[in-house]
């Protein structure tokens, strides 16, 4: 049984030229006009605090015009991580295999059901402003934060993009 409700966590990704503490607020203007979209019935399960790649959740997409402009991801799964132990589902989003936390949550944006029994919809999204124009990949990637099992069970994916 699962018991849904909403809870959106913006985070949003800049270049290298923002400093690693997220300042106290940024605001930008993009149009992207095309989506790319997966989804999954899949379900999957980590106790390790190492990233693993959430299943169907990598995508490759053609970002085009002439100069670089913004991608939007938007991630969202029903998410179980107990609340014994203060079980904590970390995520991260690579661009082009990046690890460099190139959006702006201050690090990997954390997900909590805090429920022994029920899973909760959680959406995420991030932001690059500075994507140039060619071929890339998304992926978007999930970890325990301390040790507990976690899930993320249905996860859908889109990306926002200029064609």
């Amino acid at each position: 049984m699962h018991r849904i409700t909403s809870l959106s966590v913006l985070a949003l990704a800049l270049m290298s030229s923002i400093p690693a503490a997220m300042a106290d607020r940024i605001i930008g203007t993009c149009r992207p006009t095309a989506i790319k979209f997966a989804a999954s019935d899949d379900s999957n399960s980590t106790s390790s605090g190492s990233y693993s790649l959430i299943s169907g959740m990598s995508m490759n997409f053609v970002q085009g015009g002439n100069a670089p402009s913004c991608v939007i991801v938007e991630f969202q799964a029903q998410v179980h991580a107990p609340a014994a132990g203060n079980t904590v589902l970390s995520l991260d989003a690579r661009l082009d295999d990046n690890d460099d936390d190139n959006y702006i949550t201050g690090d990997q944006p954390q997900l909590m059901s805090n429920s022994g029994t029920f899973s909760i919809n959680n959406s995420v999204k991030f932001i690059w402003v500075n994507v140039a124009p060619g071929t890339h990949n998304v992926k978007i990637l999930m970890r325990s934060a301390n040790g507990g099992n976690v899930s993320a069970n249905r996860p859908t994916m889109l990306i926002y993009y200029v064609p």
